[in-house]
């Protein structure tokens, strides 16, 4: 895979797990149990605050020469890996 396709990939996958996020916040409106409804909101926040990290490595990322791109993709790669993983185990186990 190219550079500019693993980008557009990447972007594609964040705007992917935005769309998740969003979708259970909304749900959350709904919620009757306020206790479950305010631990996953916190999960939510802190989930936003790993994918803005994940977000800003990769527009680094598009400024990194070709020389080093391939070890900062496998930075990336890891960051994105552990965002999934802390999504499944956080927002899974509240929902």
């Amino acid at each position: 895979m190219g550079r500019r396709e693993y980008e557009r990939e990447m972007k594609a996958k964040l705007r992917d797990l935005s769309f998740r996020i969003d979708s259970i916040k909304q749900k959350l409106d709904g919620a009757d149990d306020t206790r479950r409804r305010v631990a996953l909101r916190g999960e939510l926040q802190r989930l936003e605050l790993r994918r803005d990290e994940v977000s800003a490595k990769l527009q680094a990322l598009q400024r990194e020469p070709d020389s080093a791109w391939s070890d900062f993709k496998a930075e990336v790669e890891s960051d994105w890996d552990d965002l999934v993983q802390q999504f499944e185990e956080g927002v899974g186990r509240l929902t």
